[in-house]
């Protein structure tokens, strides 16, 4: 598989495609073009979510942006949630 972006985000294979850096370096760059000073993080509940949930809050929180972490939630859950704060997800 290779790396694509979607409407649910970034998709690739976990272990080979999203690496702790490319995680990182796309957080970081999110947090330079979102107006927030806090997003909402939620993951899915395979073995790779708490390592790219770490990944994300690293290059968010280097940037200067807060993070609420939702733990596993599902995506209508996270965007129900990013509306109803006015927080990016």
């Amino acid at each position: 598989m290779t790396l694509r972006f979607g409407t649910d985000g970034v998709r690739g294979d976990a272990d080979r495609e999203l690496t702790d850096e490319l995680v990182e370096a796309l957080a970081r760059a999110a947090a330079r073009v979102l107006p927030a000073a806090r997003v909402l993080i939620g993951r899915d509940p395979r073995a790779s979510g708490p390592r790219i949930e770490a990944a994300l809050v690293r290059g968010f929180v280097a940037e200067g942006v807060g993070v609420d972490l939702l733990g596993v939630a599902p995506t209508p859950a996270v965007a129900w949630l990013s509306a109803a704060d006015d927080q990016p997800a």
